[in-house]
């Protein structure tokens, strides 16, 4: 879970998260993959919360856990069928 929602953040182009915490305008990589992918931005949130939950060893529904691997699937399926990956 951890290690595929990292992956999904490397999808997004690289000085995204930096422009943007700098104030120069921009998208977050959240924002990007959301529209690259087609995805609502609420849903991403909900597998960036999870994913935090996880690695502090939270406890985790089994059933919130299968869905946000799915979307972490399907992002990348998505964006990598777009060509975007290098």
């Amino acid at each position: 879970m951890v290690q595929g929602w990292n992956e999904v953040l490397h999808l997004a182009p690289a000085d995204m998260g930096l422009t943007a915490a700098l104030g120069e305008g921009g998208d977050d990589p959240i924002a990007w993959l959301s529209e690259a992918a087609g995805i609502p931005r609420a849903e991403l949130e909900r597998v960036r919360l999870l994913r935090n939950r996880v690695a502090s060893n939270q406890p985790v529904a089994d059933r919130d856990l299968s869905g946000a691997l799915e979307t972490i699937d399907r992002v990348i399926a998505l964006v990598g069928r777009m060509g975007l990956l290098e």
